[in-house]
């Protein structure tokens, strides 16, 4: 038809299962938990839309005692910029969240990330450094990464609770 826009759709469901082999192959990271992850793409114009979606899981976020529970994360993949954008990304936690507003990562034709500017909003946080010190924080910290330099990370915490096992004091 004259003046319509062809583009391609993409919905897929990865199990966590599946997830979880992916990453211990690729990067030999073992993540716990459960929950299926949807991807939903359009191909327009050259670019990638999409979303991905834990709709209702508990997947483990590192060694922390903290759980992914819902996650909404929107994107736009421009390969010939070489360029993803993170646009109004949220993320439940089971005690507390992760906003971010806008996020750029920028890559290499090997897929080598070049530049990362990730601002991240925090909402009551439960965050742990082992078995000895537990915090609730909530602030605003912006995270930048550009090659060939140490990555930098600017901003504001507030501590709403903290609680140390062994006070050296």
């Amino acid at each position: 038809k004259a003046g319509s826009t062809k583009h391609t759709l993409f919905e897929g469901l990865m199990t966590f299962p599946f997830l979880r082999i992916l990453l211990m192959s690729s990067v030999g990271y073992d993540m716990r938990g459960h929950g299926d992850i949807q991807v939903k793409t359009a191909l327009k114009d050259g670019k990638v839309y999409g979303q991905v979606l834990l709709p209702e899981g508990n997947i483990r976020v590192g060694t922390t005692y903290n759980y992914i529970q819902e996650a909404v994360v929107p994107l736009e993949i421009d390969p010939e910029q070489k360029k993803c954008v993170f646009m109004g990304v949220n993320i439940k936690l089971q005690k507390g969240s992760i906003r971010c507003q806008r996020a750029t990562v920028e890559y290499d034709k090997h897929g080598v990330i070049q530049f990362a500017h990730v601002p991240l909003i925090f909402n009551k946080l439960f965050l742990n450094a082992g078995k000895d010190m537990f915090v609730v924080a909530s602030g605003y910290v912006v995270f930048t990464y550009r090659k060939g330099t140490v990555p930098y990370v600017q901003g504001t915490l507030s501590i709403d609770r903290a609680q140390v096992k062994q006070n050296i004091l």
